[in-house]
């Protein structure tokens, strides 16, 4: 496959038949020295394939956050040109597309994502970060709520956002406090 030395990390199973198991992995791995991109595997050297070059050249996408909700995979990853922003990937090229871009002209460097019957995740606008959601597409992804309206970020300690039920519960850092 060409993967020796590709580190590959942020295994992610998926179920590619619909029959309740999981068949395949969705990863990331370096293609060469700083080119990291987006894999998929179903275990054999044949099916183990790059789904994307995401970020074409001697950059890398650099997919992280690997997070899976029926059988859509949603990243954090870049191409270049809109910075660090959400994706998704149904397992092939032509499905792995940027969601949205959330940062026109920056970053929007989503992370904590979390599966809770929806995608949750915290991401800078450009005013801050904030608590967001996503359904996939670009009209479905939005701000939940603007918990620092004047100015504030808010801050989420790595992975401290938990689903229970389809309720969401996370950390949030004002005025260093803990709410």
């Amino acid at each position: 496959t060409g993967l020796d030395n590709s580190y590959p990390r942020e295994l992610t199973a998926i179920d590619t038949d619909g029959d309740g198991e999981s068949d395949a992995l969705y990863f990331n791995a370096y293609v060469q020295a700083d080119v990291e991109e987006l894999w998929m595997s179903d275990g054999t050297s044949a099916g183990t394939v790059m789904v994307k070059d995401i970020y074409i050249g001697n950059q890398g996408g650099n997919p992280t956050e690997l997070t899976l909700i029926d059988n859509t995979l949603y990243f954090k990853a870049h191409e270049g040109t809109n910075g660090y922003e959400l994706w998704k990937s149904d397992g092939t090229a032509a499905g792995t597309v940027m969601v949205k871009d959330i940062n026109s002209g920056g970053n929007s460097y989503p992370g904590s994502l979390t599966a809770c019957s929806t995608l949750y995740f915290i991401a800078d606008d450009g005013d801050g970060y904030e608590l967001w959601k996503s359904d996939g597409t670009n009209a479905g992804t939005v701000m939940v709520e603007d918990i620092h309206t004047v100015g504030g970020t808010i801050s989420v300690y790595g992975s401290n956002m938990m689903c229970l039920g389809s309720t969401l519960f996370f950390v949030v850092i004002d005025n260093n406090s803990f709410e």
